[in-house]
């Protein structure tokens, strides 16, 4: 019956014969002959010398005189006689199920060869079902899918004494239709070889192309900016990464940062529709100005990063000037035509170059050329005369005490009250009258007076936080813009701690707005590590922290995770655009649930109408400050605008 002769089986294990996945029914079946006079039949996979035979097994218990006791096992081979039993069954009624099913199913030999195929494979393939019997499964695939297919075979294999939930193996390949394209298909291989009616690999296969396209889809998504259909942040930190990979030798390309100048204006004065159609035609004109395997992205805003080939450093400012020029050139929109202008700052590659320190060089580089005024015309610049008298009377106004300090409220969303203000600076300059810190605050920066400023700033908000407190009789909180000249300073902690005594104020009323930029900023007086410190020496006080314009730098999860931020201040940008775009209310739904995880406290900047502050109080803002709440007042008008909101 099997092919054995007594001599290759006398005295051998008889569960050796049995098919791994029946030995549990063996092992059962043979325990309970004991307890009966004849065992019940059972059916299973005995080995034979060509194969598995299907049996049926009866066994009675048997005491004799050589032997004690033992069991007596009669079988009869059922294979034949099952595959005629299955051919009787409904036969009709399951060729019609399977040939008219979406899927593709196909027996397939030991040796790869189809013995049987449903009829989808002419509906999907166009081929003839009795042409591909007989034929090799892998004549239906691309030469190099064909490898992967017959790997998934070995891998069936290798998996049938598995259960038959862990048995099956896919894989995905692309599949030649008769007319000649490729169609991709995730085939399903189960090894049913040991089965006596089957005796080959079951393979389902299913059209996915439309899963297929979904998928890249889905990658494209990943990686691309929305809007301009450029490589996101994430994309390029790849790309970035990718390139590290070469020899330090052969890391010729540079990282250009790219900061749109004028945008604002632009977008404030003709829309948001506007803007985004002008930063469509930016994406376009840098990918257009650079040459094929350069990468352009946009990090967001108005910022965009490119990674190019570059033969050192004078090569990568090239680079950059020419394409400061193409920008500098008129777009023409549905509005009108406008004209804006790009600073960008480029690092090369070195040795000791990684992502992050690329990145954050070029940002760097390009705020040094933002304060140069490169790409900016010359006859909207102020002239070398003006600038130096400017500079004469920044010197002068330290002296005479001509910063004077506004205030802008802060409100709690929950009931409206005026928790706090923010200090901002103005100078009452004795010819100009009162001056904006936009139109002296690069000239505070080139002199290298943002500390000395800061400092005064400061003391006066301390001292004017003790007005607040004599006059109103509430104890509310101040918020003080700090540079990246004071954090890195070693002395500036204790300076602010005895502001603070001197002033009679808690440190926990004060808080220190930093922003993104600053936190980044590589200042030419110390490392960019001691940021980190000068804010921890700060927390050690009992001062509180903010990250101020969030949302505009690079890098803001990191920041989170690494400085010791007690608020997060979500960039006016994003609260602008909260009533007519949907992404820019998402983002910001996001930044309130991620803060709140965090244990943050969230502020809004810039809100200017009820219908922002509702959206802000629905999505869990906790605190907002703009012009419907207050525009920056002197003290006299906070206290008064305060005590009227009591």
């Amino acid at each position: 019956m099997f092919g054995w002769s007594l001599e290759e089986k006398l005295g051998q294990n008889g569960f050796e014969l049995v098919h791994p996945d029946d030995l549990d029914l063996a092992l059962l079946s043979l325990l309970s002959v004991a307890e009966k006079e004849v065992g019940s039949p059972i059916e299973l996979r005995v080995r034979s010398k060509t194969g598995w035979r299907l049996v049926e097994l009866i066994g009675a218990p048997y005491e004799g005189v050589d032997i004690e006791s033992g069991v007596i096992l009669t079988m009869r081979d059922l294979t034949e006689r099952r595959k005629w039993e299955i051919a009787a069954q409904n036969d009709s009624q399951f060729r019609a199920l399977l040939h008219n099913g979406a899927a593709i199913t196909a027996l397939v030999s030991a040796t790869g060869d189809v013995e049987s195929i449903s009829g989808a494979v002419a509906r999907q393939l166009g081929y003839d079902v009795e042409k591909i019997i007989g034929q090799p499964l892998a004549d239906l695939m691309r030469v190099e899918d064909a490898a992967v297919m017959f790997e998934a075979l070995v891998a069936a294999r290798e998996r049938r004494d598995f259960s038959a939930d862990e048995r099956r193996v896919s894989c995905e390949v692309q599949v030649r239709h008769k007319l000649g394209h490729t169609i991709p298909f995730q085939l399903t291989v189960v090894d049913l070889i040991d089965d006596p009616t089957v005796n080959g690999f079951v393979v389902t296969g299913n059209d996915v192309t439309e899963l297929h396209e979904t998928r890249v889809q889905l990658v494209h998504t990943a990686s691309h900016d929305a809007l301009t259909g450029l490589a996101n942040r994430t994309a390029v930190r790849d790309h970035l990464a990718d390139l590290l990979l070469e020899p330090a030798n052969a890391r010729k390309f540079a990282v250009g940062f790219v900061d749109i100048d004028r945008f604002k204006p632009v977008n404030d004065l003709f829309g948001h529709e506007a803007g985004d159609e002008l930063l469509v035609a930016v994406a376009q004109r840098l990918t257009n100005s650079l040459r094929e395997g350069d990468l352009v992205g946009r990090f967001g805003g108005d910022e965009f990063v490119i990674v190019a080939a570059a033969d050192g450093l004078g090569d990568a400012l090239q680079m950059a000037e020419r394409l400061e020029d193409r920008i500098a050139e008129p777009f023409t929109l549905s509005c009108g035509s406008v004209q804006i202008y790009a600073s960008i700052g480029v690092v090369t590659a070195n040795a000791d170059s990684t992502v992050e320190s690329l990145l954050t060089d070029a940002d760097a580089a390009m705020y040094s050329v933002k304060n140069g005024r490169r790409g900016t015309p010359q006859n909207t610049r102020r002239s070398v005369t003006d600038r130096r008298a400017l500079a004469e009377a920044l010197n002068r106004a330290f002296e005479l005490d001509e910063f004077v300090v506004h205030y802008q409220p802060i409100v709690d969303l929950r009931d409206k009250r005026t928790i706090g203000h923010e200090a901002l600076v103005r100078w009452q300059h004795p010819e100009q009258g009162l001056l904006m810190p936009a139109e002296f605050l690069d000239v505070i920066e080139e002199l290298g007076h943002e500390a000395a400023l800061g400092g005064v700033v400061l003391s006066k908000a301390l001292r004017d936080l003790a007005a607040f407190d004599e006059t109103t009789g509430l104890a509310t909180h101040m918020n003080v813009n700090a540079a990246a000249a004071q954090l890195i300073d070693p002395n500036f902690p204790a300076a602010v701690g005895s502001m603070l005594m001197n002033a009679g104020i808690a440190p926990e009323r004060l808080t220190i707005e930093v922003s993104e930029r600053t936190i980044l900023e590589r200042s030419t007086q110390g490392p960019s590590t001691s940021v980190m410190a000068g804010l921890q020496a700060l927390k050690n006080l009992g001062v509180k922290i903010a990250a101020d314009d969030f949302g505009t730098g690079y890098s803001s999860l990191t920041h989170l995770v690494s400085y010791p931020i007690d608020s997060l201040k979500i960039d006016r940008s994003f609260v602008s655009g909260l009533l007519t775009d949907d992404h820019r209310r998402t983002i910001v739904a996001s930044l309130i649930s991620l803060s709140h995880g965090m244990d943050l406290v969230v502020v809004a900047e810039g809100v200017e109408n009820q219908a922002q502050s509702r959206i802000l109080g629905e999505l869990g803002c906790d605190v907002a400050q703009g012009f419907m709440y207050g525009k920056p007042m002197s003290l006299h008008d906070a206290v008064k605008h305060q005590v009227d909101r009591v």
